[in-house]
């Protein structure tokens, strides 16, 4: 592991730690923890500091100066269906939240996890150690708290660079602030072959893995004085002791190599990118070859390197800056594109939105727009569309959000929005009660806003009501007028969250009931939906 190999003294000044002023998260603690991700992990924990750098430094000059040239219009392997869920624990105390714990799970939707056992596999051991290295830690600030005022947090999240049937490349980083006591933040990749759920090597992604360390030298960006002075030669070591962070995405390797520095300066890096585009002879074919369209979901903390138009000669940085109050609502939301800030926070909803998810939306060369997706109270979601890289908001709708499903031994998942072209949203619309629905969308090429795939949106929980008295409908699929009789209990099917909701009668009859939402009281045939139907609830 890294830390092991490079000192502790590396590990401390990437954790902001004193190891006189704090017990409860001892150096120990920290090196035990990670060393519960062990060997699965693909490269190795490294310093907060050195994650800015991995990200934000890794172009060369030569890159930034020259756009890079066309790739050939091949797509060869298709984007994974993922779904994540947050977890998490508190620490109360004479009515004030003292701790928060939250970290992340990763799933296969349940065609992909078929699909590939394996990684499925994978994943649910690597949301287990998620889930131990988050308990230990409250454990800890439980035996070790004493009489420490603030709120101290811990935050672990997944940055999916690439999922598709080539690599599942995750870029993972640990926030902690124990209030007065110590902060910082480890972070470390893992590279997973979908096939089989191993960890990829670089001969896996490589043509020539030996020749890295002379094309990392002549590419790399390094901050501090290297031990010994000779980059290649530490580039060569490193590699082989596996002591770098490495990511790939759908247009670049992304490396970074941290070192304790020789120098005056605690800690240094190298740091890298070799881009598909500009030397695709570097790669294996599968590789380098990613799909026209992606969607890759932004980390607050995390910036995102990424060439939005290859006309240009521009390398773009994208970046999310995020605040929370205890019980996790925004207090900053900011959205930056090379250098330029701009709130995501409607006017006066300051503490208002939660559970962000930012995800950046290629489309085609030049074509990007940021989907972001946060929730009000009541599980109340939103959706707005900026375009890149002017970040000019598009549209906001109110309601919509990613698709989520309901597990029972882990509770709600969130859709990992991967792909433009096919992915499923949620919307919530008060008819006949509150309704949760979801429907397939696609991102439209030019405008980049999502667009319904059918005319109606499936209702997914399940729900039941009974006729209070005879209703009017349509039967289905004859199209012909018909009457629902008192006392008949419906199943809810679906609606186009506008003028009807599909139900179906125990003997699996449906009808379609005409629903007015344009007033309140909502009205069915205009008549009350409350006196038409019982079992009708709304939410707050």
């Amino acid at each position: 592991m890294l830390y092991q190999k490079i000192g502790m003294s590396l590990l401390a000044a990437a954790l902001s730690m004193s190891l006189t002023s704090c017990q409860a998260l001892s150096m120990q603690t920290i090196t035990d923890r990670l060393d519960s991700f062990g060997a699965a992990i693909s490269g190795s924990p490294a310093s907060a500091a050195d994650s800015d750098s991995a990200s934000a430094k890794a172009e060369s000059t030569a890159h930034a100066e020259a756009a890079i040239p066309a790739q050939a219009a091949q797509e060869s392997t298709a984007l994974l269906s993922l779904f994540w869920m947050e977890d998490g624990d508190w620490i109360w105390q004479d009515e004030t939240m003292r701790c928060r714990a939250a970290w992340e799970y990763l799933y296969l939707s349940e065609a992909d996890a078929a699909a590939y056992p394996e990684l499925a596999k994978r994943l649910d051991a690597l949301n287990r150690e998620a889930a131990e290295s988050g308990a230990r830690w409250i454990a800890d600030m439980k035996a070790n708290m004493g009489g420490a005022a603030g709120l101290s947090t811990y935050t672990q999240h997944n940055a999916v660079q690439r999922a598709d049937q080539a690599i599942l490349s995750i870029f993972q980083q640990i926030d902690f602030d124990t209030d007065a006591f110590s902060s910082g933040t480890v972070v470390w990749s893992t590279n997973l072959d979908p096939a089989t759920g191993k960890e990829l090597t670089l001969a896996d992604v490589f043509v020539d893995p030996a020749g890295l360390p002379a094309l990392l030298e002549k590419q790399c960006s390094v901050e501090g004085q290297v031990p010994g002075g000779n980059i290649k030669e530490y580039l060569q070591t490193a590699i082989a002791q596996k002591e770098f962070l490495w990511t790939v995405d759908f247009q670049k390797v992304t490396f970074a190599f941290p070192f304790a520095s020789t120098g005056p300066d605690e800690q240094g890096q190298i740091s890298a990118s070799l881009w598909f585009r500009q030397s695709p002879e570097l790669f294996q074919d599968k590789f380098r070859h990613p799909a026209a369209q992606y969607a890759i979901r932004l980390m607050p903390g995390v910036p995102l390197e990424i060439d939005l138009d290859s006309r240009d000669a521009r390398v773009d940085t994208i970046s999310i800056a995020a605040d929370q109050d205890e019980f996790g609502g925004y207090t900053r939301l900011d959205l930056s594109v090379n250098g330029t800030a701009k709130t995501l926070l409607p006017d006066g909803e300051i503490g208002s939105y939660y559970m962000g998810s930012m995800y950046l939306v290629h489309l085609t060369d030049g074509q990007q727009v940021l989907y972001l997706d946060t929730m009000l109270e009541n599980a109340y979601h939103v959706l707005s569309v900026y375009h890149l890289p002017d970040m000019q908001l598009l549209e906001r709708y109110w309601g919509l959000g990613f698709y989520e499903q309901f597990a029972d031994d882990t509770g709600n998942q969130t859709t990992l929005f991967t792909d433009p072209a096919d992915f499923r949203l949620y919307k919530r619309e008060e008819l006949l009660g509150t309704m949760w629905a979801s429907g397939d969308f696609q991102a439209d090429t030019s405008s980049g806003l999502p667009f319904a795939k059918t005319s109606y949106f499936d209702l997914d929980m399940p729900r039941t009501l009974t006729a209070k008295t005879q209703v009017g409908a349509t039967a289905l699929p004859e199209q012909k007028q018909a009457f629902i009789a008192a006392g008949t209990v419906l199943t809810l099917l679906r609606t186009d969250c506008l003028s009807y909701v599909d139900v179906r009668t125990p003997d699996g009859q449906e009808y379609r009931i005409p629903v007015d939402a344009s007033q309140w009281p909502i009205t069915v045939n205009g008549v009350p939906a409350d006196e038409c139907f019982d079992g009708m609830l709304y939410t707050g």
